[in-house]
């Protein structure tokens, strides 16, 4: 599927057990409120995440 990167929002002592770390530590915000320390990234292709907008959407 070619997906460089993982976002998840969860549980942040689940998650980074899997190699997940916040996504502010990597620079990534949104425009919504929610703690910061469940929203997570893994990158699947090392410094995928390039400095850029990125659109989430809340399911």
């Amino acid at each position: 599927m070619a997906y460089k990167s993982i976002v998840v929002l969860g549980h942040s002592e689940y998650y980074p057990k899997f190699g997940f770390m916040t996504a502010y530590e990597k620079g990534i915000i949104v425009s919504f409120e929610m703690p910061s320390e469940a929203f997570m990234i893994i990158e699947l292709i090392p410094n995928s995440p390039e400095k850029r907008s990125w659109y989430c959407e809340v399911f």
